[in-house]
């Protein structure tokens, strides 16, 4: 094996990548022979620690440390000549495409490099609502565990038939799957929706009062809860569902998403906003037209 090379070209050697950590790295991907270039710096960032670093590991020892928050740690050139961009413009489909083309005046260059933004933007997002994903579901079902008395406390709630069907297939779903029924699997099962209807004007006196009001702090009304949870179940459902977010505020959907998981933990909150690169991803701009056409 011989030394990989950074600058430009091809890797002639596999490079394991791995996250910087207190113990040994671990390799996750292997690359060969793939034409990169390597990161594209964003200006104005401070300086990083070991921690927040991607380590690129050679042969005979040889590493070298980039930021953790790169746009991209692999770019390969595409071709954006008419052709392309109607064959994209096909697979992508042209209902789809809509609002962006919309947005960019029918121009389908623009409409393109507006749904990369997108999807960018939806991955940055979706690394955080994830944690306000698992971290809601997780405190609610240990604060209704906790107040009755059982890890399966939904056999002594009063739930309404929408939320008992939820909890009826979580079961169903792991009989299908031949594995044993615990309270954690179903807990797992049950979606966001299920989660956020336990904050509905529904369960006012007998879940919040008595069980979820101390998840919170005093000075949230469970209505306004509610409307921020929900409002939250649909960013989570269009990024699930590769749906635009043109028409919403990323940036205080952004924001929502971490002051909901501070309402609960500001530890938390601190943990997956380090962990976040939305801010980067939100800073980002389309990259202009290329002054140069591509061969079509």
């Amino acid at each position: 094996m011989e030394k990989a090379t950074i600058s430009g070209g091809f890797f002639m050697v596999p490079i394991p990548w791995v996250l910087a950590s207190r113990g040994p790295p671990e390799p996750s991907i292997t690359v060969y022979n793939v034409p990169c270039q390597l990161f594209h710096p964003i200006p104005n960032r401070p300086r990083y620690s070991a921690k927040s670093a991607l380590v690129v590991r050679a042969a005979k020892g040889w590493t070298k440390q980039f930021p953790r928050h790169c746009h991209r740690i692999c770019t390969v050139p595409f071709d954006y000549s008419e052709k392309n961009l109607a064959r994209l413009e096909r697979a992508i489909s042209a209902e789809r495409l809509k609002p962006y083309l919309v947005k960019a005046r029918g121009d389908i260059w623009i409409a393109v490099q507006l749904y990369i933004r997108n999807q960018e933007l939806s991955e940055a997002l979706y690394g955080v609502v994830q944690g306000y994903e698992v971290f809601l579901r997780n405190a609610t079902n240990g604060a209704l565990a906790k107040g009755f008395g059982k890890n399966s406390w939904w056999e002594n709630a009063s739930l309404r038939d929408r939320e008992r069907d939820d909890i009826n297939n979580a079961k169903q779903s792991i009989a299908d799957r031949n594995v044993l029924e615990t309270s954690g699997r179903i807990v797992a099962e049950l979606n966001l929706g299920f989660w956020t209807n336990l904050y509905s004007n529904y369960y006012e006196h007998t879940l919040w009062v008595p069980h979820l009001r101390g998840l919170f702090p005093m000075s949230i009304a469970r209505k306004k809860l509610h409307d921020r949870l929900d409002s939250l179940k649909v960013l989570r459902n269009r990024i699930a569902h590769h749906e635009t977010l043109n028409r919403r505020d990323v940036k205080q959907d952004y924001e929502h998403l971490l002051e909901t998981i501070g309402w609960m933990s500001p530890t938390v909150r601190d943990w997956v906003t380090a962990n976040s690169c939305f801010e980067d991803r939100y800073a980002k701009r389309i990259p202009k037209r290329p002054s140069i056409e591509v061969s079509k």
